[in-house]
């Protein structure tokens, strides 16, 4: 036989990224929210961020469209 009981988890959930570059907060349930940008790793030996740092950033869409859009390529939708 098997005893159980029931419990309470709490969880976090995330609800709104605030931007780095602007400050700007996109709520989680707004349709830009899946297209924050988010920059999560580690740097490597001799990386201009420092051996082995952590790097994190999020950026809304709008400041990453400002950083990157002269380095992208688009195509159109199919």
């Amino acid at each position: 036989m098997i005893e159980t009981e029931k419990q309470k988890t709490v969880i976090e959930v995330e609800t709104a990224v605030i931007c780095d570059r602007c400050h700007g907060r996109v709520a989680a349930d707004t349709y830009e929210f899946p297209e924050c940008f988010r920059i999560n790793f580690t740097a490597g030996y001799s990386s201009p961020f420092g051996d082995t740092n952590r790097v994190r950033c999020e950026l809304c869409p709008a400041c990453f469209h400002a950083l990157i859009s002269e380095y992208c390529r688009i195509e159109p939708a199919t």
